[in-house]
């Protein structure tokens, strides 16, 4: 009961005890953000097998060769090289990042 009553006054922004259609949808949306982002950190942390903050190329051949899937390496080097914005030879988070809503947006 003590975390509902806080959640009501968090969305409560206008302080008036009462939850509007504004406030509901406006904490639904901020939700939803929340949700995403928690998706791209469990994404970005599949490839991230050694949680070093960033994706190696050996992480990458990992994840995406296997029995029933299998990009060449060449394959491999063209998604780094395309996604690798600071040309380290890693995929940083901020970069998986761009990739991803780069993704959404087409």
């Amino acid at each position: 009961m003590e975390d509902l009553t806080k959640a009501l006054k968090i969305m409560d922004t206008n302080n008036n005890g009462l939850i509007d259609y504004t406030e509901f949808i406006a904490a639904a949306l901020q939700s939803q953000n929340y949700l995403n982002e928690n998706h791209l950190k469990t994404a970005f942390a599949y490839f991230d097998k050694d949680n070093s903050g960033s994706i190696t190329k050996d992480e990458l051949k990992n994840c995406l060769q296997s029995d029933d899937f299998t990009l060449t390496t060449g394959d491999i080097d063209k998604l780094l090289s395309g996604v690798d914005a600071n040309n380290d030879g890693q995929i940083d988070y901020v970069e998986f990042i761009a990739m991803m809503k780069d993704n959404l947006s087409m």
